[in-house]
């Protein structure tokens, strides 16, 4: 996903002596991570990123896990690289996916265990 530009008249934070150089580098970071997390929104890949969460996995190992097309899962493979969250590694003919980094884990089960202390009354809101 291409990274968006904040606007140029972007409003200094509100209530802050946040100089405008500063306003716009958090604005770049604050787009950055919406971007990042619109990558994560998707039900599919976040599928994908538990299925490679503690082992790595060719693309046609994901696809009988998942119960879809090679094409499908690669090209949730390439948005997955694309936004720093998996990497690959290639073996003869076959490439190999898991997750890019510890961070990315950390980040992952974290949001699995945050949703699993969610009341069942306040997800389906």
């Amino acid at each position: 996903m291409a990274l968006k530009k904040p606007a140029k008249n972007s409003p200094k934070l509100a209530g802050s002596n946040v100089g405008t150089a500063e306003a716009l580098a958090i604005a770049t970071e604050t787009i950055r991570m919406a971007e990042f997390f619109k990558v994560l929104a998707d039900p599919t890949r976040l599928s994908v990123i538990t299925a490679i969460l503690d082992r790595e996995l060719c693309v046609l190992e994901i696809s009988g896990l998942m119960g879809m097309s090679q094409s499908a899962v690669s090209h949730q493979l390439r948005l997955l690289r694309g936004a720093g969250l998996a990497r690959r590694r290639r073996q003869g003919r076959k490439i190999y996916y898991s997750l890019d980094d510890r961070h990315v884990e950390r980040l992952i089960k974290a949001a699995f265990e945050h949703a699993s202390h969610i009341p069942s009354a306040r997800r389906e809101k």
